[in-house]
């Protein structure tokens, strides 16, 4: 199934809502709710503190009563009748009648899949906004891979026993409890493997007494699916922490040793790009299994040793990153502007096809690596630093013109910027070259035969990363699940085939920053441009005094440019974010792969 996904933090199905049930009228007010919507506590709450008054009812005789007694002649008073119900012509005239119809506030799901949704739930799909209708099928496989993260291609691709439990174990676990939909949807599932007990599931302690009982000679624990949702469990205390699977003993020693080459390296590490470009790929690798394995046990050892890690780059980015970009490119592509000239010259044949993905950091592309190697892909990698500021308009312009960035504009122009380069420096013609701004989701299309050099870019994970309000850990499932919706290991394949030696990179990462630093009216008057982690301002004056009124925060300044150096944001709630913008280790070091 393909949708377009859009992120949008704002609960609009709910203003909706209180605007229809709410109209300027000194009308009573008669609600048609069969969704009941207006029983949600939230919704109770808004209209109680706009001094409404609401009184339930269900269809029937019971309407008429309670019309007249209580009701009729009155303002501000909302009679809900929880089901369809003719009204009489003298109700409808007294009255203003509103049907609160599901397809007037949640345009393109079905109605009956998403009856009875939490407040929480139904603000959740409704910030993801999808321009195409979905069935009742497909709003149950939405609602299950954006509540509670279920790798549901996978289980399409595959269906087993341990994959079905691992389906169960996540829903019935969760704290945003399923809907009737939902439930019958795994009651169906779940029946060819548990028989009628799996109606005993949405009761999670029978689900874990089921599960603490569970033999290895009964299923197999090494699944991967299931092997997550077991090591979550034992983490919580849920279950008895007597089942480990290969893969969870796998990915502890891979932790433990990444943790042990890490705290000694650091010890030691010079200021030659090369120290920091060995140290990139393991802190992929370590991100990678840490947000595999999901033991929270490690995620503050994790941030430590990361901050750590940062705190020496910094000293090497402030001493040592301008002189980096006065080097060739031929050997390494040591900067971002040099990547393009590493492929020109390092190719072996006469077809190449560069794939940009927009704000991936280290560890996502080692999860995407893993991916693609499981594919049978030889691939290689090599490490380069973005642009600094690391923002898109800058550091996408510079990998696409094989150049330092033209400040003055956006990155609007990179399609014709990446053809001007292969035509102008390695005199391709015109119709050898191609360039396609790939959406969401998309597929990666062929280009044509005559095509010998094809550039793409997709903004996938980026508006993921931007639309994430629950971390890292969420971050890693979304990746997951953009992989294999995106079909990119497919569409390598594809490009493999056709004869094209195929790079893939991205133009900056992402960090996971808190928003600590109010602007200030006045602040914002004097900037060119901002973000959550970097401002430009008019003059380097400007620059230098902000920073000068600032010092108890870690920033850097480069021209008129201001950025965040560890992981705090512009902002002043507190709120974390997932962006990107400064000179953070997961912002600037950035993989270019190489599968031939």
């Amino acid at each position: 199934m393909s949708y377009d996904v859009e992120g949008d933090c704002m609960s609009r199905w709910f203003e909706t809502i209180i605007q229809k049930v709410t109209p300027s009228t000194n009308k009573p007010i008669i609600v048609i709710d069969s969704q009941k919507y207006l029983e949600i506590t939230e919704v109770q709450d808004r209209l109680t503190q706009e001094d409404y008054k609401l009184i339930f009812v269900k269809p029937g005789i019971q309407v008429r009563m309670e019309y007249e007694l209580e009701v009729k002649g009155r303002e501000k008073t909302i009679i809900v009748i929880t089901g369809k119900y003719p009204l009489v012509d003298d109700m409808k005239e007294s009255a203003f009648v509103v049907e609160l119809k599901p397809k007037d506030i949640f345009r393109n799901f079905d109605e009956n899949a998403i009856n009875g949704l939490s407040f929480n739930a139904l603000s959740t799909i409704d910030s993801l906004s999808i321009f195409n209708e979905l069935s009742y099928e497909e709003t149950i496989q939405f609602m299950l891979e954006n509540l509670y993260g279920i790798d549901f291609q996978a289980w399409k691709l595959n269906k087993s026993k341990e994959r079905c439990l691992a389906i169960l174990i996540s829903v019935y676990t969760n704290n945003e409890k399923p809907n009737k939909a939902i439930n019958d949807f795994l009651e169906n599932i779940g029946k060819p493997y548990f028989g009628t007990k799996v109606k005993d599931f949405s009761d999670k302690q029978k689900l874990l007494e089921f599960i603490n009982a569970l033999k290895s000679e009964e299923i197999n624990f090494e699944n991967p699916m299931l092997a997550k949702e077991i090591a979550n469990l034992k983490i919580t205390g849920s279950i008895e922490n007597n089942i480990e699977s290969k893969q969870e003993k796998d990915l502890q020693k891979l932790i433990n040793e990444l943790f042990e080459f890490l705290t000694e390296r650091i010890k030691t590490i010079g200021d030659q790009y090369k120290d920091w470009f060995e140290i990139a790929p393991k802190l992929g690798e370590l991100g990678y299994a840490i947000f595999e394995l999901n033991n929270k046990e490690y995620f503050d050892k994790y941030n430590e040793i990361l901050n750590t890690i940062n705190n020496r780059f910094q000293f090497f980015v402030n001493n040592h990153y301008d002189s980096l970009f006065s080097m060739s490119g031929l050997r390494h592509p040591i900067t971002i502007d040099k990547v393009q000239d590493y492929i020109a010259a390092s190719t072996k044949n006469n077809k190449i096809a560069f794939i940009v993905i927009d704000g991936m950091n280290y560890w996502q592309w080692t999860l995407l690596k893993h991916y693609l190697e499981n594919e049978k892909l030889n691939v290689e990698e090599k490490t380069t630093l973005s642009w600094l500021p690391s923002i898109t308009a800058w550091a996408r312009q510079s990998i696409f013109a094989g150049k330092k960035p033209d400040l003055t504009i956006t990155n609007r122009t990179e399609g014709d910027l990446f053809k001007k380069y292969w035509i102008e420096k390695h005199q391709k013609q015109t119709y050898q070259v191609s360039y396609e701004a790939v959406k969401n989701n998309e597929k990666i299309k062929l280009p044509s035969s005559d095509v010998t050099v094809a550039g793409f870019v997709t903004n996938g994970l980026d508006e993921l990363m931007h639309g994430n309000i629950l971390g890292y850990e969420q971050l890693f499932i979304n990746t997951k699940l953009w992989i294999e919706k995106s079909c990119i290991c497919d569409a390598v394949k594809e490009l493999r085939n056709a004869g094209y030696e195929v790079y893939i990179s991205t133009d900056h990462g992402n960090i996971e920053a808190e928003l600590n630093l109010k602007l200030t009216a006045g602040q914002k008057t004097v900037m060119l441009s901002k973000s959550k982690r970097f401002v430009q301002f008019d003059t380097e004056e400007q620059a230098i005094t902000f920073i000068e009124n600032n010092k108890e925060y870690r920033l850097g300044k480069k021209d008129k440019s201001v950025y965040f150096r560890d992981t705090n944001g512009f902002g002043s709630s507190g709120e974390k974010v997932i962006t990107h913008g400064g000179s953070h280790i997961l912002e600037l070091l950035i993989p270019v792969g190489v599968i031939k």
